[in-house]
This record gives C-alpha cells, sequence and structure tokens, in this order.
C-alpha cells in the first residue's frame, strides 16, 4: 500500500498543473487583450506550458513568473490570478508545499474577488491537491466540500480525481474507484490531460488490487492521452506503470521494451536517476541503449 500512495501522490501532483494552465488560455477569450503587453503575458504562458510539458520546471515557472509581472503591471487581476495560480501548481510539483498554498491561497483571494466560480474551484480544488499530498487529509476534505459546494450541478472533474485520490489515502478502495470510474464517464473526449490522469489513477487502482488486464487497459489509455496531449512527463509515467504491471504478469520481454522506452524518454527530460532506475531493475546492458542514455546528459531545459 505505501508504494501505491506514492504512486499516487506522483498522479496527484502531475495532474494539479495541467489543469490551471488551460484554464489560463481559456481566461484569455475573456480579458480585454487590447495591448501587445496583454499580448506578451499570454505568450509568456504559453511558453511556460511548453517547458513544463518536456518536465522543464524551473524554466516553467520563470515564464509564469513574467507573465505574472506583466498583470501586475496591467493591473489585470484575472490575469495575476491565473499565475498566481500556475506558480504554486509548480511548487507542488517540485515538493514545495510552503510555497504552493501561498500562492494558492492568494489567487483563491483574487478568484474570489472577482466572483470567477470556475477559476476558484481550480484553485481551491489545488489547494485541496497538495494538502492532500501532505496529509493534511481533514483540511482537503473541508475545501472539497466547498468546491463541491461551489459547483452545485456542475460536474466538475478536478473534484471527483480528488475525492478519489483522498479515499485512496483514507484506504476506502471501492470508494475511488466508484468515484474514478464516475469521473471517468463524464469527462470530456477531448480533454486528454483529464482523460490521462483519470485513467492512470485507474491502472494504479487495478495493479494494486491484482486485476492486471484491466491495468493494461487503463494505463494504454492514458498513454494514448498524454501523446496526444504531448505530455512527456505523462507518457514516460505512463510507461513505467505499464512495464511494471508486466513484471507483475512475469512478462519479461514487454516489459523490457516497456520500460526501456519509459527510461528513454525519463533521460530525455533530463530525470536521469528514474532513466538508471529503470535500467537496473531490468538488468539492461545494450551499449545501445547506454549509449542515448549518455547522450541525453546534457541539459534540455536550457
Amino acid at each position: 500500500m505505501t508504494r501505491f500512495l506514492e504512486r499516487m501522490k506522483h498522479l496527484l501532483l502531475r495532474y494539479i498543473i495541467l489543469i490551471p494552465l488551460l484554464i489560463g488560455c481559456a481566461t484569455h477569450k475573456s480579458v480585454k487583450e487590447t495591448s501587445k503587453t496583454t499580448v506578451y503575458g499570454f505568450e509568456e504562458i504559453r511558453k511556460g506550458m511548453e517547458w513544463y510539458r518536456k518536465g522543464c520546471y524551473v524554466k516553467s515557472v520563470e515564464h509564469f513568473f513574467k507573465a505574472h509581472e506583466v498583470f501586475v503591471s496591467l493591473d489585470n487581476i484575472s490575469g495575476i490570478a491565473m499565475t498566481m495560480n500556475n506558480i504554486g501548481n509548480v511548487y507542488g510539483k517540485t515538493g514545495d508545499t510552503k510555497s504552493a498554498i501561498l500562492f494558492l491561497d492568494e489567487s483563491i483571494e483574487l478568484y474570489d474577488s472577482l466572483n470567477d466560480k470556475k477559476g476558484l474551484m481550480q484553485a481551491l480544488s489545488n489547494k485541496a491537491a497538495v494538502l492532500i499530498d501532505c496529509r493534511r487529509l481533514d483540511e482537503a476534505s473541508k475545501i472539497l466540500n466547498k468546491v463541491e459546494s461551489i459547483s452545485k450541478d456542475n460536474f466538475f472533474i478536478p473534484l471527483f480525481l480528488n475525492r478519489g485520490i483522498l479515499f485512496i489515502k483514507l484506504k476506502k478502495i471501492k470508494e475511488a474507484e466508484d468515484v474514478l470510474i464516475q469521473a471517468l464517464k463524464n469527462v470530456n473526449p477531448i480533454d486528454n490531460s483529464e482523460a490521462a490522469s483519470i485513467n492512470f489513477a485507474l491502472g494504479n487502482l487495478m495493479s494494486e488490487t491484482n486485476r492486471y488486464k484491466e491495468a493494461i487497459f487503463y494505463f494504454k489509455n492514458a498513454l494514448e492521452a498524454d501523446k496526444k496531449y504531448e505530455f512527456y512527463q505523462g507518457i514516460a509515467d505512463d510507461l513505467s506503470a505499464l512495464g511494471s504491471v508486466y513484471i507483475k504478469q512475469k512478462n519479461d520481454k514487454d516489459a523490457k521494451l516497456t520500460l526501456k522506452r519509459s527510461a528513454k524518454l525519463y533521460s530525455l527530460i533530463g530525470n536521469h536517476n528514474k532513466a538508471n532506475q529503470i535500467l537496473e531493475q531490468i538488468k539492461e546492458d545494450s551499449p545501445l541503449t547506454k549509449y542515448f542514455i549518455n547522450k541525453a546528459l546534457e541539459n534540455p531545459c536550457k
């Protein structure tokens, strides 16, 4: 169960960054961007998203801070709230819980002042995700209840995903599965980031309950969705999880092929420790694979 919760932790942190960035783009339409300065601010958001997909979180947050400066200079409250949300999520991803909550609280306050319910629900959901990660479960549950009261009859996917993760932390596996299945049934079929996260969570649930065929089904769905979204970190995670299921099935051939793909991608985005751990796991000593891993040692986040 401990190893399972660690994977759930990674899932949660991988998820909280994606949706706010998409909201950021949606907000672009609601703000009257008549100046070149405002357009520049949104261009910085776009660049931050691209670096995030490569797993380059330091570069990502640099662009979000630049965007924040632009929106502050224009007193664009909506833009400030959005960048605070994005910055907080990057800090959550990198494990800086204190900074993550600090920025997310500011985003929550600003969205509340604007009466922007969608932005408020997202920022609250992201704070709940960070709190779940550091096992402040009672606080997270109260925030999710608040999100539910705001969403009313509208089906808000982050609420259900976070509830699923919360149930997992509480070791309520059946409840977690029910919530995640419900989320999957309601997800927008063209929203690859949400579809990937829910399928990945369900894959982990199925793997830990020894339902390996179902686990493979969900992990492959997550993989396809992450490929469509071009989310490199997600693709590497999906392949790693899928390879782990093959190992449990004693399917050594597919396990080795899948995990080699994962290791190469982890190296490409700069996660060399993870890549080497995988190679040690499958006892991979191919000169060609090692050549590729060493070739990828150059910093891809420059």
